[in-house]
């Protein structure tokens, strides 16, 4: 008997053989590329450097590094194509810009950007950390200006996949 470890027994079950249990697209007789947006100061960090060093020398893929010029003087249509993407944001990335991007070109988003936007208000981060069941800090949560603000897809989404409806432990109150 064939055990679920077992890539024949994953196929034949309808089930993802990848590690990353999901399938990647099959790219016959070329190299697929990476696309790294983001600003030069995390795109050229030297964590990214040595990913990205690591990623060229299977000789697998090729590398195409989205200019701060092209990222934020240029029109979406004019970004390089990629068949993978790894964008961070950071102080001046344009964040919808680059989801934008991905709604036209459709690449493999690496890291999500429409959960970057979670990141925004560290008070949703405390949220989903504490609910996953992560230790944090001792902190104290203090709320001026009304409790942070989640788009209502993105709260959707949240909602469905955790569980967790942002915003009650941190609404405070008088």
């Amino acid at each position: 008997m064939a055990s679920p470890s077992d890539p024949e027994f994953l196929a034949s079950h309808g089930m993802s053989t990848s590690p990353h249990f999901i399938d990647l697209p099959q790219f016959e007789g070329r190299k697929p590329t990476i696309g790294v947006c983001a600003m030069d100061s995390k795109a050229r960090s030297k964590a990214m450097t040595n990913i990205l060093n690591r990623l060229h020398a299977t000789n697998r893929y090729t590398v195409v590094f989205f200019t701060e010029k092209t990222i934020l003087d240029e029109d979406i249509e004019k970004w390089p194509l990629c068949d993978f993407l790894i964008s961070f944001f950071s102080a001046g990335f344009p964040l919808e810009k680059a989801l934008q991007y991905t709604r036209l070109r459709k690449p493999f988003s690496v890291n999500s950007l429409v959960r970057q936007f979670l990141l925004f208000d560290r008070r949703i981060v405390l949220e989903m950390l504490g609910h996953a069941g992560v230790p944090t800090p001792r902190h104290l949560v203090v709320s001026r200006d009304g409790g942070p603000q989640v788009h209502p897809l993105l709260q959707r989404v949240v909602e469905q996949r955790m569980g967790l409806t942002l915003g009650q432990s941190c609404s405070g109150g008088p």
